[in-house]
C-alpha cells in the first residue's frame, strides 16, 4: 500500500539519515504521519530531539497540543508500550507548573511541558530519557532551538519533519514561495548547528502546478493510490522488552511521581 512506502521513507530518514520530500494528495494523512513520526523517532531512542514544523503559528500550536494529548493518554496502546513516558506526562494533568516538582524514585524527572516543546521525563532505564519533541512555525522564531538535558548537555534538533509548509496563498505567490524555500534552506537545515547532523522529511501537497516545491525537494516522489491509514506495528515492543502500563504503575507508584507544586 502507498502509505507504507511513506512510512518506510520516514523510517529510513530517521535511522539512516537523509533529506527528502514526498508529495501526497490532500486528506491522505500527512499530519497524522507527521505527528506519529516525531514521537516514534525519540521514544525508541533513534534520535534525541525531533521537530514538527508547520506552515503557520496557529498550525504549530495545534500540532503541539495534539502531541501532548497522545503523550498523556493512559488508555492508549502507546501507554502500554511506553508507561515510563505516558504516566509522568499524564500526572502533570495539563499543568506545566507541576513539572518542576515531579520526582520518580526520589529523583527529579526534569520533565518539560512548554507551549512549543516537550521534554520527556528522565527515567532510569528509558532509552528516551530527557529527549525532546518540539513544534514550530516555518515563519516563526525557529532559529536557535535547543534544550539542556539532565547532565547539562545542550541538545539540538536532529530530526525535522515539515508538514505542508506551503499555504494556498503562499503557493500562488512567487515571492512568498521563495521566502519559504529560503527559510527551509537557511533556518531549518541549520537547526542541528555547524557540527550536527539533521534528518529532514517534508510531506507536502503540490498546490500549484508550477510551484517551486518540486524544485526544492532533495528527493521528490509523488505518492498516489490507496492511502488509508494503517498502523505499522513491526517495531512495537514485546512484553519482554517493557512492562505493561499497569505493571509499571504498580511497581513505581509507592515512591514515584511525587508532585510538589
Amino acid at each position: 500500500m502507498a502509505h507504507l512506502k511513506v512510512i518506510q521513507r520516514i523510517e529510513q530518514s530517521v535511522i539512516e539519515g537523509g533529506q527528502f520530500a514526498l508529495a501526497m494528495p490532500r486528506g491522505s494523512g500527512k499530519t497524522t504521519l507527521s505527528l506519529i513520526a516525531v514521537i516514534w523517532a525519540v521514544v525508541y531512542g533513534h534520535l534525541r530531539f525531533s521537530m514538527l514544523v508547520g506552515a503557520t503559528d496557529k498550525r504549530s500550536v495545534k500540532m503541539a497540543k495534539l502531541i501532548k494529548k497522545m503523550l498523556e493518554n493512559t488508555r492508549s496502546v502507546f501507554a502500554e508500550d511506553f508507561p515510563e513516558v505516558v504516566i509522568p506526562c499524564a500526572e502533570l494533568r495539563g499543568q506545566a507548573n507541576r513539572a518542576t516538582g515531579q520526582h520518580c524514585n526520589s529523583e527529579r524527572t526534569n520533565i518539560g511541558w512548554n507551549e512549543d516543546t516537550i521534554v520527556l521525563p528522565t527515567i532510569k532505564g528509558s532509552c528516551c530519557s530527557g529527549s525532546v519533541i518540539g513544534a514550530a512555525s516555518l515563519l516563526g522564531n525557529i532559529r536557535g532551538m535547543l534544550e539542556m538535558d539532565a547532565d547539562n548537555n545542550l541538545i539540538r534538533p536532529d530530526f525535522v519533519i515539515l508538514d505542508d509548509p506551503q499555504t494556498k496563498g503562499s503557493a500562488k505567490s512567487a515571492e512568498e514561495t521563495k521566502t519559504r524555500l529560503e527559510m527551509i534552506d537557511q533556518d531549518v537545515l541549520g537547526l542541528a548547528g555547524p557540527d550536527g547532523t539533521l534528518s529532514v522529511v517534508m510531506l507536502c501537497t503540490v498546490i500549484e502546478p508550477d510551484s517551486k516545491t518540486k524544485a526544492h525537494c532533495y528527493h521528490y516522489q509523488t505518492i498516489k493510490g490507496d492511502l488509508r491509514w494503517s498502523l505499522n506495528q513491526s517495531e512495537r515492543r514485546s512484553k519482554t522488552q517493557s512492562l505493561s502500563s499497569q505493571a509499571w504503575r504498580n511497581q513505581n507508584r509507592s515512591h514515584c511521581l511525587r508532585l510538589h507544586v
